[in-house]
This record gives C-alpha cells, structure tokens and sequence, in this order.
C-alpha cells in the first residue's frame, strides 16, 4: 500500500514597494522567500515577516496564514534619509550629493550648509 502525503500549506501574496525588496520570514538573516510583488506557498501558522531593500529602512511585522488560505499584506518600505553636514576652507565650494548641485560652503564664513538627501 502506497501512502501519498499532502503538505498543508497557505498562501502569503506580499504586495507594495519598493520591487524587488527581498522578504524572509522567521529568520531575517535566512534566505529570501520571494521579492516583492510576490506569492508564497508557506506552512500554515503565524511568522515574523522580514522586508527588506537597499537604500530602503526594514520592517518586520507578523502575519497570521491559514491552512489553505490567502493572506495578502501590503510592504511599503521608506528610503533612508539623512543630513550631510559640510565645511571647508575653501570659500564658495560647491557641493554635489550624487551627482546633484546641493549648495555652496561659505568657507568658515558663516555656519556650515546643511543638504538632506530623500
């Protein structure tokens, strides 16, 4: 006699921004289960889900599938952002944040410029 068995398994559809962002679950230094947009077959039961991009903050949250059910969730990962303090001894130095024009340094004549980058 010859026993097939079935896994049970659910369905994750991870849905949002930005594409390709890498999702994990339970493990965030595992390996990717999938990128955004994507669907997973997964074991039923509740992970810990792990997104994440490259110039993109993470998130984790918990998400709850059920056996044989489809549980979407929506990912937005914001951008890092940050503030670049310059000063320099050169008076009128332009400054250039990848590639872009930001302002000019006044050369230890008034405060330092300050650019943020989105």
């Amino acid at each position: 006699m010859l026993l097939r068995l079935t896994q049970i398994v659910g369905t994750l559809r991870v849905e949002g921004g930005p594409a390709g962002a890498e999702i994990r679950l339970d493990d965030d230094g595992g390996r990717a289960t999938c990128t955004i947009p994507c669907l997973a077959a997964i074991a039923p039961g509740r992970h810990t889900l792990f997104a994440s991009a490259a110039g993109h903050q993470t998130k984790a949250m918990t998400v709850f599938v059920g056996a044989g059910a489809t549980q979407a969730v929506v990912v937005d990962l914001p951008p890092l952002t940050g503030t670049l303090l310059v000063a320099s001894e050169v008076g009128n130095a332009v400054v250039t944040v990848d590639g872009r024009e930001r302002g000019a340094d006044s050369g230890g004549a008034g405060p330092p410029h300050r650019c943020s980058r989105t």
